[in-house]
C-alpha cells in the first residue's frame, strides 16, 4: 500500500509534523475502506489528492478526512458530467457524447458490482486526461480507462 508522504511531496505542499500524522491516518483508513491492498496506483493517487485538498482547506479531523477522501460523488454512473464539470474543462458537444459513450461502456464492463465511488471517478479521469490529448473513439477511450484500473482491453464496441 502506498504512503501519503510520497504524494504530498509529489504535490509540493509542505505540512507540519501534525497535520502531516493526521493525513497518514486518513489515508490508511481510507485505503483499508477499499477492502483490497492491490488498487490501481491511480486510486491511491484520488484519494491523496482529496486528502491534501482537505488539509489545505484547514480540516483536521482524520474521519472527516477520510470520510472526504471516499465521499460518493454525486453522479447517474451513466453520466461523465459531473466529473468533467469538476476538472473545469470544455468539450463540444459531440466529444462529451462520446465521452459518456466510454465512460457508460467502461462502468458497463465492470458489471457495476457496487464499485466504491472513486473507481468511477479513476474512470472518468482517464477518459478526460485521453479527451485532453484529442482522443475521440470512444473504444479506445473506454479500453484507457479499463486499463487505469488493471483491465485488459479489447475491441469491442463502446456503448
Amino acid at each position: 500500500m502506498a504512503s501519503i508522504l510520497s504524494f504530498i511531496r509529489k504535490a509540493g505542499t509542505v505540512f507540519d509534523d501534525r497535520i502531516t500524522k493526521v493525513m497518514g491516518e486518513a489515508f490508511d483508513s481510507a485505503c483499508k475502506e477499499l477492502h483490497d491492498t492491490e488498487q490501481p496506483a491511480i486510486v491511491y493517487e484520488v484519494i491523496a489528492k482529496r486528502i491534501i485538498d482537505c488539509a489545505k482547506n484547514g480540516e483536521r479531523d482524520p474521519v472527516r478526512i477520510r470520510n472526504a477522501a471516499l465521499a460518493a460523488r454525486e453522479t447517474n454512473v451513466a453520466s461523465i458530467l459531473p466529473f468533467i464539470r469538476k476538472v473545469g474543462t470544455v468539450f463540444n458537444d459531440r466529444t462529451t457524447k462520446i465521452m459518456g459513450e466510454a465512460f457508460d461502456s467502461a462502468c458497463n464492463e465492470l458489471h457495476d458490482t457496487g464499485q466504491p465511488a472513486i473507481v468511477y471517478e479513476v474512470i472518468a479521469k482517464r477518459i478526460i486526461d485521453c479527451a485532453k490529448n484529442g482522443e475521440r473513439d470512444p473504444v479506445r477511450l473506454r479500453n484507457a480507462a479499463l486499463a487505469a484500473l488493471g483491465f485488459g482491453s479489447d475491441d469491442k464496441q463502446a456503448g
